[in-house]
């Protein structure tokens, strides 16, 4: 299962305040917090198995200060082994 494509502009920090993200979810969020309420409400919805589960990541990002369609940046590939999530 996938998670959907989630555009999360960053302009913020990437450190929430506090060290840790609020309980309530707002557009103020810092990207940090945006995708960890993303990645909970995916896994909430689609129970997967957490046997040797792996979340795997393909980031890019985009600028707005052009017109060009391609990203400044990608990481494919990119994984976190769930059982290294702290619920």
């Amino acid at each position: 299962m996938l998670l959907p494509i989630t555009s999360i502009p960053l302009p913020g920090a990437y450190e929430p305040e506090g060290g840790s993200c609020p309980i309530d979810y707002s557009d103020d969020n810092t990207f940090v917090c945006k995708l960890t309420a993303a990645i909970e409400q995916w896994f909430s919805r689609n129970k997967p198995s957490v046997n040797q589960a792996k979340f795997h990541f393909d980031m890019a990002l985009f600028s707005e200060l052009n017109e060009t369609q391609l990203p400044l940046i990608r990481l494919r590939k990119v994984y976190l082994d769930e059982k290294d999530v702290i619920w």
